[in-house]
């Protein structure tokens, strides 16, 4: 947006009397335009934040990156290291900024992470999470909306109806899978055609219904096309990508601030720019050595993205290390030096301890507030159950992936325990069969083989602790307690993959089975497994224990 008065660009501000658009030339031009009923929904939480920030004084990396944030003139791209302080940073970063004549926002990877900022950084700082962003800028223009994420799964059945009331079963297998790729086709901003379709089902593992996979193939563009119409709905995916391929008016501000950046996707890239005008300055903080999303869509090199979309907005790009951690002791360092050499043990730090120790001799120790990681999540389930026969309380950390399980054995709507041991074996004979045609063509199915026997590892593992003579729904019910349990996991031992344990942290670290590995990965695959071994090294803060095992 344009000042009506002087052609300079428009940004976003707060004032007392609300929110407006602000003159880039002021004070030499003063013109405002209001902002009318947003007020309140850019305010939302900000009585959380505080008045004032303390200043302190940080390392000579974080003083380097605080004055240019103050006094630099261009975009600042931060490789933080594990426990650098990267929210420490920003906080003291945009305390240090003249909040009285400048916008900044802070945009959240996720909900946690804006809810901690929120409780952090200072007041003037507008704080959002990116889907909470999106969100905003969908109820600002389409005056009557609604989230509903089944949005594209019902679109499918009305433009892509069954044939006949026999094919009502797999019709809900297409829209499902129509509604995924929808969102993928949204993460990448692609637009639906089938090359690129078909990469993302490659990619991504997508089991598509026999048969009728062109179907839903076919489906997507269109559904694409008719999901920009239908605004009076939206989906989460739709948050980021509707203000994106509809231009629509978006906030923007002087300072635009982004954590977690190695996790975005390309639509999320797009958005970031979108709260930019021609003098804003963007600082980017992640860590490409912890990009381990790339199955969810994430670019896998989304730091490098970001730096070369604001390299095309004239003004140079800086780059700043974060490499000293205060989160981990020196021997733990030394430990995930091997994996990325760059990250450093701050000289206070703790001296730390890393032990190598088969189960027998550890399962004794680990006790409440400890934490287990591993690779895969069945050898964590059999675990969980060693150890409750012990009479200790554990949590599984992964409600999602718990509720997926349930869903798979609700579907083969057993009678009976051993009716249900034969439908599973059948299905994994089944997906086994597909995975092998896909090899022989060519594929690469290593993690997928993985994923797929990991799933059924954990669902046998589950099932062995149950009588036998049980009914198969009191067997639901209580699988579904085990994986998909709200209950707080402070009183218990947590157990988690490691991609679940990412920005989280335990005094003692309990890392099972470090030796897990897969064969015939491709180059890509292979650095994300070294990240996934960074990541689980550095949740220790005091003591790591690599806990082998020779019963897997």
């Amino acid at each position: 947006m344009d000042c009506p008065k002087c052609g300079s660009a428009m940004a976003f501000r707060s004032g007392r009397f609300g929110n407006f658009w602000g003159c880039t030339n002021y004070p030499t031009c003063k013109s405002t335009i209001a902002i009318k009923g947003s007020a309140k929904k850019f305010e939302k939480k900000e009585n959380l934040q505080p008045e004032s920030i303390q200043l302190i004084k940080g390392s000579d990396q974080q003083e380097k990156l605080w004055d240019y944030m103050r006094n630099g003139t261009g975009h600042a791209v931060v490789h933080a290291c594990p426990g650098t302080g990267k929210t420490f940073s920003l906080v003291q970063g945009t305390a240090r900024l003249d909040l009285s004549a400048q916008s900044v926002v802070y945009l959240a990877f996720n909900n946690s992470i804006r809810d901690e900022m929120l409780e952090k950084a200072p007041k003037g700082v507008t704080v959002l999470g990116l889907n909470q962003f999106g969100h905003r800028i969908c109820t600002s223009h389409f005056k009557r909306t609604k989230v509903d994420d089944n949005k594209y799964y019902k679109l499918f059945n009305e433009l892509f109806p069954a044939e006949s009331p026999d094919q009502n079963k797999i019709q809900y297998y297409c829209a499902v899978k129509a509604k995924e790729l929808v969102g993928f086709c949204q993460s990448y901003m692609i637009d639906g055609n089938e090359d690129d379709l078909r990469e993302i089902i490659e990619k991504h593992d997508i089991r598509m219904p026999k048969d009728f996979s062109q179907k839903v193939i076919d489906a997507i563009p269109k559904l694409l096309e008719e999901g920009k119409k239908r605004t009076g709905t939206i989906t989460f995916s739709d948050q980021l990508w509707l203000p994106v391929v509809l231009d629509l008016p978006t906030p923007q501000f002087d300072i635009v601030t982004i954590d977690e950046a190695q996790d975005l996707n390309k639509v999320q890239h797009h958005l970031v720019m979108r709260a930019m005008h021609k003098n804003t300055r963007v600082i980017v903080v992640g860590d490409e050595n912890q990009a381990i999303y790339g199955f969810r869509g994430a670019d896998s090199d989304s730091m490098d993205s970001m730096a070369i979309m604001l390299g095309t907005t004239g003004r140079e790009v800086v780059h700043f290390p974060l490499t000293k951690t205060w989160r981990c002791g020196k021997k733990i360092v030394e430990l995930a030096k091997e994996y990325f050499p760059e990250i450093e043990a701050h000289e206070n730090n703790h001296e730390g301890d890393v032990t190598t120790l088969d189960l027998d001799d550890t399962e004794d120790e680990i006790s409440v507030g400890d934490m287990i990681l591993c690779r895969m999540n069945g050898p964590l389930v059999r675990l969980g159950y060693r150890l409750m026969r012990k009479g200790k309380k554990v949590y599984f950390q992964g409600k999602q992936f718990g509720e997926n399980l349930v869903g798979l054995v609700e579907g083969f709507q057993a009678e009976n325990m051993e009716q249900l041991m034969v439908k599973l074996s059948k299905y994994e004979d089944n997906q086994l069969d597909k995975l092998e045609e896909k090899k022989l063509a060519g594929g690469n199915v290593s993690l997928q083989k993985a994923d797929l026997q990991d799933k059924m590892d954990c669902i046998r593992s589950f099932l062995a602790s149950q009588d036998p003579e049980k009914p198969v729904s009191e067997i639901i019910d209580a699988m579904r307690e085990f994986f998909c349990s709200n209950n707080a996991e402070k009183d218990a031992i947590t157990l988690t993959s490691i991609h679940r344990a990412k920005g989280r942290e335990r005094d003692r670290v309990f890392y099972f089975r470090p030796d897990i590995s897969f064969e015939g990965l491709s180059e890509a695959e292979e650095l994300e497994e070294k990240r996934l071994k960074f990541v689980a090294i550095t949740r220790a803060k005091k003591y790591l224990c690599m806990v082998t095992s020779n019963d897997e």
